[in-house]
């Protein structure tokens, strides 16, 4: 049963002025929280009425929020709690997003979202785009190390530094465009203690229905405490945080709605590593405990989810890895400037399938798909620059003798995948995969046929499909995925058995045939160095799915020539 966002309204005001004491909080204010506090009940045990159903968007939104800035209010097990830092942008977007939607309690509560922080001190950064303001007593200030004596403290020098080196990266070098100013020319950046809301940064909007808006950013004044990361701590928090937090910033003067939440997140998060490859905050997204979700966690889940916030969407930054590297940083580049333009009035997905290259996602899937498999002990080169530092993602695992069989069943979410792993050292003959697919999903199975010689993709046409002497390989991943782009919990069935001495697809009969012969080479030459970006480019010629169609698979080409079913 769903638990209400918000417990006891006392407890939920002794929050709230705990992380605005010292703020001009006027007494009108006050009086409001206190009467919404009666109102929830005489008894000082009453609890606070939740103000949305529970399982609702608004509530999801509102509980995003409340585990940042008022978290000892959700309850010990609620999905929204964190364990770690994040970026806290998508909480806060989402409130303002959806501003008009709330109820006058809501926008009560985080009124202060529309007051800009006040601190003592500022300075201008050395080349002039930022202002970075700062304090040296109290709860937010910043260590008073003044290295070279100039009467700044090194972390605002540093902060300077950094936000102007991220500036010409994402603006002179990648070439996207500056962010909305909101009046005086030069971005405002405001150094608070995040500690205490679980967040490494905010990126805060200031129009707040708006398609496109002015922001400004507040970051850590040090990055030390536990809830970063040992490798993400101090100067390399601060670091990371300026590349994606300004990032957000970039991203609000192209398409500000809430809606892009987990594509403003995987992009953000991957645009921390293009700044400092170095760092690698994002592995931390990559796989968690199995109470909180992580990517490689649960691939079966929707690559967009973002219905509740943990970690997905950060993790789900490898999937603009794999853009980068196979296609090039300029899609996902390409895909902000498609937003700019159809300045949609409400966002949908097929937005972002439209830049995505090839024909959408159902054609990256399922490189993709074999690229998060090849990593951990997995790891070959060819594939992820960091795939030995990545954990190995979700699997079956099953085994078959000779005569054996297994049935079983896996549900899938759109843009979802799952995988099925079966190790070939005990079976002798063929392996055989019958799958059964939910007639209302968009469905392609693709088969990796892994050996020490290297990999190969299988693209099955029908839904059986028989693997001859499956011992040639050490292993044989089934790999389904739900290409659609809407849709959750399909039902995947499929019996696996040993049996079967005639293949019933093979790698690199492009034409389907049933034949490795001329005309398919003929269809591999045309093909053959081709990008994505040209007319006859046909991803299935990538025999090896490492992304470019080379030598390599000229290679596995030849080593197939002649075979038929």
């Amino acid at each position: 049963m769903a638990r209400p966002c918000i417990r006891s309204g006392l407890k939920w005001l002794h929050i709230f002025m705990f992380h605005h004491w010292g703020k001009m909080i006027d007494m009108g204010r006050l009086a409001v929280l206190l009467a919404i506090i009666l109102f929830a009940g005489r008894s000082a045990h009453a609890q606070f009425p939740p103000i949305f159903a529970p399982g609702t968007e608004l509530h999801d939104i509102y509980c995003r929020a409340c585990a940042h800035f008022f978290p000892e209010v959700l309850p010990a097990d609620s999905e929204f709690r964190l364990d770690r830092a994040i970026c806290g942008t998508s909480a806060i977007r989402g409130l303002t997003a959806n501003w008009d939607r709330l109820p006058p309690a809501a926008k009560e509560a985080f009124a202060f979202l529309q007051q800009r922080p006040i601190l003592s001190h500022s300075i201008l950064s050395s080349g002039g785009h930022f202002k970075i303001h700062y304090n040296t007593t109290g709860t937010h200030a910043v260590a008073p190390t003044d290295t070279d004596a100039n009467g700044v403290p090194d972390y605002v020098d540093e902060a300077s530094r950094v936000f102007e080196a991220v500036w010409d990266l994402e603006i002179n070098q990648l070439g996207y465009n500056s962010p909305p100013s909101d009046g005086d020319g030069v971005y405002d950046i405001y150094i608070k203690n995040l500690a205490l809301q679980s967040a490494y940064g905010f990126t805060y909007p200031i129009a707040y229905p708006e398609s496109t808006t002015p922001s400004y950013i507040e970051i850590d004044n040090n990055y030390t405490e536990n809830i970063y990361p040992i490798n993400s701590r101090g100067f390399n928090g601060l670091r990371v945080t300026a590349a994606h937090e300004f990032f957000h910033a970039i991203q609000f003067g192209y398409y500000a709605d809430s809606g892009t939440a987990w594509w403003q997140e995987l992009t953000a998060t991957w645009m921390e590593d293009v700044a400092y490859p170095e760092v690698n905050d994002f592995y931390q997204y990559m796989s968690c405990p199995s109470n909180f979700s992580c990517f490689l966690d649960d691939p079966e889940a929707s690559l967009d989810e973002f219905s509740s916030l943990r970690y997905r969407p950060f993790g789900a930054s490898i999937f603009a890895h794999h853009v980068e590297q196979v296609y090039g940083a300029d899609v996902i580049k390409g895909v902000w400037e498609l937003l700019k333009r159809r300045d949609p009035s409400k966002y949908n997905l097929s937005l972002i399938d439209d830049g995505m290259p090839l024909d959408g996602f159902a054609q990256v899937m399922p490189r993709f798909a074999a690229w998060n498999y090849l990593t951990d002990l997995r790891a070959r080169a060819g594939y992820y620059v960091e795939a030995r530092d990545l954990p190995s993602i979700k699997h079956a695992n099953i085994s078959l003798g000779t005569g054996g069989s297994f049935e079983g069943s896996e549900t899938v979410d759109h843009l979802g995948t799952t995988y099925l792993r079966v190790d070939t050292s005990n079976i002798f003959g063929g392996l055989r995969g019958t799958f059964a697919l939910d007639d209302r999903g968009q469905w392609k199975l693709l088969v990796m046929l892994i050996s020490s010689l290297g990999v190969e993709l299988l693209y099955p046409r029908g839904t059986t499909v028989v693997i001859p002497r499956a011992n040639r390989f050490d292993e044989v991943v089934f790999i389904v995925m739900e290409t659609s782009l809407s849709g959750d919990r399909r039902r995947v069935n499929y019996t696996l058995s040993t049996g079967g001495s005639m293949a019933t697809d093979l790698v690199c009969d492009v034409d389907g045939d049933g034949r490795v012969a001329f005309s398919d080479f003929l269809r591999f030459g045309n093909g053959f160095k081709l990008l994505h970006t040209d007319d006859n480019y046909d991803p299935k010629l990538d025999f090896n799915g490492d992304g470019p169609v080379d030598f390599r698979d000229f290679l596995i080409f030849v080593s197939h020539f002649g075979e038929s079913r």
